[in-house]
């Protein structure tokens, strides 16, 4: 699961594209958080039918972990935020050396 819609992701689809790219950890949405109850949803049906999650790994980024806690929360399985699966905006990727951050 990589995450439910944040904020840039609804500028961006508005064309506003230098708004979206300011945002540096934006917030779920509100269609976000409806997409995050869906898939809790479905995640209840598979873990009562017995698949077992063993631990979730998320980006610490605020968009993905509401995403994952909104999802996988409440059923005692251990989280880890780990940077090296972070997303990093391709305006910031593509500076190249010597460009400051």
């Amino acid at each position: 699961v990589r995450h439910a819609e944040g904020f840039h992701n609804s500028l961006f689809d508005e064309k506003k594209v230098h708004e979206a790219i300011s945002i540096r950890d934006p917030d779920l949405t509100p269609l976000g958080n409806c997409q995050v109850a869906d898939l809790k949803k479905e995640v209840d049906v598979l873990i009562k039918s017995g698949v077992k999650i063993e631990k979730v790994i998320v980006s610490p980024m605020t968009r993905t972990l509401q995403t994952a806690w909104g999802t996988f929360g409440g059923h005692n399985i251990p989280f880890q935020a780990c940077h090296l699966i972070t997303e990093y905006p391709m305006h910031l990727v593509t500076m190249g050396p010597g460009s400051h951050r």
